[in-house]
């Protein structure tokens, strides 16, 4: 790009975050969020960019990848930009522990499941990450391999990414007898 497609990039920055927060605050992250990924795409990058493209990620149900995107911007040049950051990683993890605690709660109830692993309230999501491993090991092996499956995609969803619970998924599968799923984990797993 040149000096002058920058330049005139940099001042198209301002209206374009004002009108990223308005369809957020109208209730339409999906468009908000669109708009940043093409103004990026067309060469549009900032921190600024990508505290709204966070923003909208936590509104479109993303949070992992929002928390992300801020750890990103931690350490940038404007002070900030880079605290804010932070605080919101906090903020977020803490919501997302909390989020996930809650649907693998539910999974539990309505599997009629009696969970003795996540009872405990986690403290992380390293520590919430073994519960889930230890509850679906302990469901799986009580024939409840549907439950142990369900707890471990929940899992999964929220960004919990650990080889163990890819593992005990193709476990899982194989008790639901859906061998060519589980083969198929296995072998990403390799």
């Amino acid at each position: 790009l040149s000096a002058l497609d920058v330049q005139t990039l940099q001042e198209l920055e301002l209206p374009l975050l004002k009108e990223a927060i308005q369809l957020r605050d109208n209730g339409d992250p999906s468009a908000s969020l669109e708009l940043l990924v093409a103004a990026e795409d067309a060469g549009l990058n900032s921190g600024w960019i990508d505290d709204n493209k966070a923003r909208a990620l936590v509104d479109v149900g993303r949070r992992a990848e929002a928390i992300a995107l801020w750890r990103s911007l931690e350490n940038h040049p404007d002070e900030g930009l880079g605290t804010m950051a932070m605080e919101l990683v906090v903020q977020q993890s803490g919501e997302q522990l909390q989020s996930l605690r809650d649907k693998l709660s539910r999974i539990c109830l309505e599997q009629g499941w009696v969970a003795q692993e996540l009872q405990t309230p986690a403290e992380s999501m390293d520590t919430l990450e073994q519960a889930v491993l230890k509850e679906s090991i302990r469901s799986r092996d009580a024939g409840q391999a549907a439950t142990s499956l369900l707890l471990i995609e929940a899992a999964q969803a929220e960004g919990l990414k650990s080889p163990w619970l890819k593992d005990n998924q193709a476990r899982a599968l194989v008790n639901l007898e859906r061998l060519p799923e589980a083969v198929e984990l296995w072998r990403e797993l390799e």
